[in-house]
């Protein structure tokens, strides 16, 4: 039986792994998109700057700043693509595909709240069974005890099977300790993310409002396409921060629902 939670440990332990590789893939990419989109704007500033330093409408100092401005926005895009490049092939090796092979990713993650689906204490009783960690816990005590109490009876050495079945019990007692608070601790993410994405939900609509306004304005003759573009450039930044909290929303959401992986029981095996 040892065996066998050992085995789906190691299991759960790689699924875990190949979604916060996929999760960390997504992400980057929706990030890589707005990067390129900075980096676009960034060199038309630039150019744009140029020429109004040749009719003398700009500072060299501040022409020199959009220069910085549009160099590091190309730094930063290599960065990024480089940072992908090295999340491939290890999301590769774990899938045992060959370090060069590219896919395409989809992950259509939609989000709701999280609902528990039973009252706290019932959830964390029903979680605390099927923890691998804490089964492993339980069949530590239960070789303890045998032990103790067959074993020990023939054995001189009765002080240190004692000693070692009230270990055993210590440790089982503190990993469901550990693992209720964890349990808690994460649910309490749970619903500190919730706040956040709502709060990226508004700053979102924000954002398209004012890009529509740009759009209106640009019409009328009141701004620059570029004044457009930045504010395009503000929905894609809010969708993509949105974006992130939902990835790592749907992160937690498995770890949660996935006890085995929550607090330091989880790596102490």
């Amino acid at each position: 039986k040892q065996a066998r939670i050992g085995e789906d440990l190691q299991n759960l332990g790689l699924e875990v792994s190949v979604k916060s590789y996929f999760t960390s893939i997504k992400s980057n990419e929706d990030t890589l998109s707005l990067t390129k989109k900075n980096a676009e704007i960034q060199k038309k500033l630039y150019e744009q700057g140029k020429e109004k330093n040749r009719l003398g409408l700009l500072s060299k100092y501040n022409l020199n700043q959009l220069e910085i401005a549009a160099k590091q926005a190309q730094d930063n895009v290599a960065l990024l693509e480089a940072s992908m490049e090295q999340l491939y092939i290890k999301l590769n090796d774990l899938m045992g595909e060959k370090a060069d092979a590219r896919f395409e990713y989809v992950y259509d993650v939609t989000y709701t709240p999280y609902k528990l689906s039973l009252p706290m204490e019932q959830y964390l009783n029903a979680a605390l069974k099927k923890d691998l960690t804490i089964q492993l816990k339980e069949l530590a005590l239960d070789s303890a005890k045998f032990t103790k109490n067959y074993v020990g009876e023939s054995n001189t050495d009765s002080n240190t099977q004692e000693y070692n079945y009230d270990t055993a019990k210590r440790n089982l007692k503190t990993a469901k300790t550990d693992k209720e608070m964890a349990i808690r601790n994460a649910y309490l993410q749970l619903q500190q993310m919730e706040t956040q994405i709502t709060s990226a939900q508004s700053s979102l609509t924000k954002a398209q409002a004012d890009y529509r306004a740009a759009q209106i304005n640009l019409r009328a003759g009141n701004v620059t396409k570029t004044a457009v573009e930045q504010a395009e450039m503000g929905v894609v930044s809010a969708q993509n921060s949105l974006n992130q909290l939902i990835y790592n929303y749907d992160m937690l959401v498995f770890t949660f629902e996935n006890p085995s992986l929550l607090g330091n029981t989880a790596q102490a095996q």
